[in-house]
């Protein structure tokens, strides 16, 4: 099983003390698992507030694969593999199924 990523939202750092004026601060992201058919989301907000001069990329040059690998070296591969075991313990879960009845009033 992989995990899709998604970025939802940016929010940038803004404030007269900051020297890195309209970094992004905040990223909004989905995690998504898809098994046999099914699938099921976790969103979650993720501090970028650390980010330094040096590896400072501006808003109108990032891309959602950048952000989503700084997503992912913040969060952490073991951090990531747990994500990975719960969403996919969720979607091999049967919650229910369906059989087809038909409608009862068309005999």
């Amino acid at each position: 099983m992989s995990l899709s990523y998604k970025i939802l939202n940016l929010q940038q750092v803004n404030g007269a003390s900051n020297t890195l004026n309209g970094i992004v601060g905040t990223v909004e992201y989905e995690i998504k698992s898809n098994e046999t058919g099914r699938s099921i989301s976790g969103f979650a907000n993720l501090d970028l507030s650390e980010i330094s001069e040096a590896n400072f990329i501006s808003l109108d040059q990032l891309t959602e694969e950048t952000v989503i690998d700084w997503v992912k070296e913040r969060i952490g591969l073991e951090r990531l593999n747990a994500i990975e075991e719960q969403l996919s313990a969720v979607v091999e879960t049967p919650y229910f199924t369906y059989s087809n009845v038909g409608l009862p009033w068309k005999n």
